[in-house]
């Protein structure tokens, strides 16, 4: 399992600009084989400004991390996604997706970055994200 959080560049959702922020993220690996781990996890992105508004996303997503070296690593993430504050209803549903590289630093801290995109109906959000993590190992686990 880990914690993750995140900073973001400035971007933009329906030719509005959006101010850059921090997010709080959670993964849990469910599956581990030598080289790859499959999991799920969830993103909150705290609010941001968004004109006379503020931007609000959660994510809920699956992810695979495939290791290439002892140190690097890469991950991609899909999965669905609820956006609040760019329209007049509360919430807007979308597909969540991301990829990157992740350089571990030691056993229990990770720099990640990476290309993240909340999106709805034809709107999308893209950023760059640049995270620090925290791994957290079982008992049992080497």
């Amino acid at each position: 399992m880990q914690v993750r959080l995140s900073s973001d560049s400035d971007f933009s959702y329906d030719k509005k600009d959006i101010s850059s922020g921090v997010s709080l993220s959670y993964d849990k690996v469910l599956l581990k084989q030598s080289n790859v781990k499959f999991g799920i996890g969830l993103e909150h992105m705290l609010p941001r400004d968004i004109e006379n508004s503020t931007f609000d996303a959660n994510s809920l997503y699956f992810f695979i991390r495939y290791l290439y070296e002892e140190k690097w690593s890469s991950y991609l993430r899909l999965g669905y996604n609820r956006i609040k504050g760019i329209s007049d209803s509360p919430n807007e549903n979308g597909l969540a997706c991301a990829f990157g590289v992740d350089y571990k630093l030691t056993d229990k801290w990770h720099v990640e970055t990476g290309y993240h995109i909340v999106s709805t109906n034809e709107n999308y959000a893209p950023r760059i994200v640049c995270s620090i993590s925290r791994h957290f190992k079982k008992k049992d686990e080497e």
